[in-house]
């Protein structure tokens, strides 16, 4: 799979900032991981009404036309992730290096240090209403060498 990014860095950690579908969600993560290993609880920002639990989560995506949520961030482990970097000129004439091609294996382990509500109710959701599995939400994947 290859995901197209943004390759970012803050102290010693570096980040990969995407998008994943729906359907790529319910493929890639699973929710046994996501209680299994997630570090930090989802916060009580947008939106804010319908993150409770998952299933509150999954009436809000079924429900709601106007639908939005925060990015997710999912740890990556395991496996081989290859970043490939595109060369872009930037109007000045230097180049840009910090876009890419994020390739994943299939053997990496993900999950979510925050966000495993949204996993969830992404899940419950496609259950109910699988047209829902090409949106997409932000997602940013972390990893520490």
């Amino acid at each position: 799979m290859k995901i197209p990014a943004i390759r970012s860095q803050m102290g010693t950690w570096v980040y990969y900032l995407s998008t994943l579908s729906f359907d790529d969600i319910n493929g890639l993560i699973s929710s046994a991981d996501c209680e299994k290993h997630s570090l930090l609880a989802f916060s009580d920002m947008f939106p804010q009404e319908y993150v409770r639990d998952y299933k509150d989560l999954a009436k809000y995506l079924v429900e709601h036309d106007d639908r939005f949520l925060n990015a997710l961030i999912l740890a990556v482990y395991d496996g081989n992730p290859m970043w490939n970097e595109l060369r872009i000129e930037g109007e000045d004439g230097e180049d840009i290096y910090d876009m890419g091609l994020l390739s994943l294996s299939g053997e990496e382990k993900i999950f979510p240090i925050n966000g495993h509500n949204i996993v969830d109710g992404i899940k419950k959701a496609l259950q109910e209403k699988p047209e829902l599995g090409s949106e997409r939400v932000a997602v940013i994947f972390i990893g520490h060498p």
